[in-house]
């Protein structure tokens, strides 16, 4: 009977994983080696949330099966421990069972958003490059427009292009802000207040803010271009 639940617990979270990992992204024979690069660094966050989703499923289910409960019990328990992992739960669980002192946990913390500030501020870097490389594309077809040596068929494609890199953009901008409000979730659980911590987040959330400014920038530059009103 244990056997059979492992079977089904594991099937369980690897479901879990593919249903939070997937998603769909341009060819990368159609990106520019910073755009290949951005996503390379995007899927570094998507990651981390999978991982925190199958840890969750592991917990629920363990719990469960470490009561006595029954497969089908479990299984649903897993399901939920999945959701728990990744939103704030499954970190703090982990936190708890592998850091018993409050300041092991706090150093823990501190370094672990440190790392995510790091790699959101190389994300960063690199995002303002696809940005500007998108500007010089965009400035193009202004031109084209202009000088009547691109068709408007042919800016209403480029222009598709540029708005779903840039719909692309304002959902990892959106996924980020989401991360960083679930930081502000855990430290808030820790009950305690520590100015680096505080300091972090804040840094992350300026960061992110600034994301989501130059996206909303990148945003507007497309929609300047009107192109109903090209004869």
């Amino acid at each position: 009977m244990m056997t059979e639940f492992r079977k089904k617990n594991v099937a369980l979270m690897v479901a879990l994983s593919m249903s939070f990992g997937g998603c769909a992204t341009v060819p990368r024979s159609q990106m520019s080696a910073a755009e290949i690069q951005l996503e390379e660094q995007s899927s570094w966050f998507s990651r981390s949330d999978v991982q925190g989703a199958f840890f969750g499923a592991a917990l629920g289910g363990g719990i469960c099966a470490l009561a006595g409960g029954n497969t089908a019990t479990c299984i649903a328990s897993a399901a939920g421990g999945g959701v728990l992992g990744y939103s704030a739960g499954a970190y703090m669980n982990s936190l708890r069972a592998n850091y018993h002192s409050q300041e092991a946990q706090l150093a823990k913390v501190l370094s672990d958003i440190q790392t995510e500030n790091k790699r959101i501020a190389i994300y960063l870097s690199t995002e303002r490059q696809v940005i500007k490389e998108k500007v010089v594309r965009l400035n193009s077809i202004k031109q084209g427009l202009q000088k009547k040596s691109l068709s408007v068929s042919q800016a209403k494609n480029e222009l598709d292009g540029l708005r779903e890199t840039q719909e692309r953009l304002a959902k990892k901008a959106s996924d980020l802000a989401k991360k960083q409000s679930e930081w502000e979730k855990n430290y808030a659980m820790l009950n305690v207040r520590d100015q680096q911590i505080e300091s972090e987040i804040l840094t992350m959330k300026q960061q992110i803010q600034t994301i989501q400014v130059d996206n909303e920038s990148f945003k507007r530059q497309i929609n300047d271009i009107n192109i109903s009103t090209v004869g």
